[in-house]
């Protein structure tokens, strides 16, 4: 509903972020990434845009490997 009432409203760029995954899944990637960003392009809007999560980037991996190894 928030995705189309932006659009609606003459919101013509959203970027999302999923704070609660440190990890990509499909459900989310597919889901906001895909999904929304149809529904919020017919709604009005011109991008939507998913944030990629942590895992992503080396730094990020570096630290749970340091994490795994201290524990």
């Amino acid at each position: 509903d928030v995705i189309k009432e932006l659009a609606t409203k003459g919101i013509k760029s959203v970027l999302v972020i999923a704070p609660a995954f440190v990890t990509d899944c499909l459900e989310t990637i597919v889901e906001i990434g895909d999904e929304y960003q149809k529904l919020f392009i017919k709604s009005g809007g011109d991008r939507l845009t998913l944030v990629k999560s942590l895992n992503d980037q080396d730094v990020w991996v570096q630290s749970i490997k340091e994490i795994i190894h201290t524990v």
